[in-house]
């Protein structure tokens, strides 16, 4: 189970690379998810995986709350 800010920063990165069909590159840490184009079921997808990825009980509207990779990983670090 990921648990380091790094590790889960990493992880959110390169599966919203695969799940946008995104280069990691284009996968800008200050952007919000729907600024890069993720849908509500992209989001939903992407919160499932990552609670099977850290074993951490995440809030359905987490994706939602927060604003930016930095908020995200900082939350799901606390979490997991």
């Amino acid at each position: 189970m990921m648990t380091s800010a790094e590790d889960i920063r990493n992880w959110l990165v390169a599966r919203l690379a695969e799940l946008l069909d995104m280069s990691a590159a284009e996968i800008a840490e200050a952007s919000t998810l729907e600024e890069l184009g993720a849908d509500s079921l992209t989001i939903a997808r992407l919160t499932e995986d990552l609670r099977e990825a850290t074993g951490a009980v995440l809030p359905p509207t987490l994706m939602y709350d927060v604003q930016g990779f930095d908020a995200l990983v900082a939350a799901v670090t606390h979490l997991a």
